[in-house]
């Protein structure tokens, strides 16, 4: 299958990233899913390459708006996630950080 059938290009709306529930309401989720996470990975050999995720949020963003990931460590370890209007980010190259399986099946960056 050709990867970009996978993949959304677009920048994720500021309402479909206000629908990523807030971290306050996913935290629970972990210990629910993370053994069949587990026994996903093992089963498809891949635990070398990824690592689970928690699709979370820590605020909503305003229309137009987009979140950005900033390194504010030397060794790039620490991330800070901001909101930002893209005219802010001309001069910048974007591209995804962190990504989701949006309402099309597709993979799309939120971050």
């Amino acid at each position: 299958m050709n990867i970009s059938a996978l993949v959304d290009p677009s920048i994720i709306t500021a309402e479909d990233f206000n629908k990523i529930p807030l971290i306050a309401n996913q935290a629970r989720m972990l210990d629910k899913f993370l053994p069949d996470i587990v026994d996903l990975f093992r089963k498809h050999n891949v635990e070398a390459f990824y690592s689970p995720h928690l699709l979370h949020r820590h605020f909503d963003i305003q229309p137009q708006q987009v979140v950005v990931s900033y390194e504010i460590d030397a060794d790039g370890g620490i991330h800070l996630a901001l909101p930002r209007w893209p005219s802010e980010l001309k001069e910048y190259p974007i591209s995804a950080h962190l990504l989701y399986l949006n309402s099309d099946g597709k993979w799309q960056g939120y971050e």
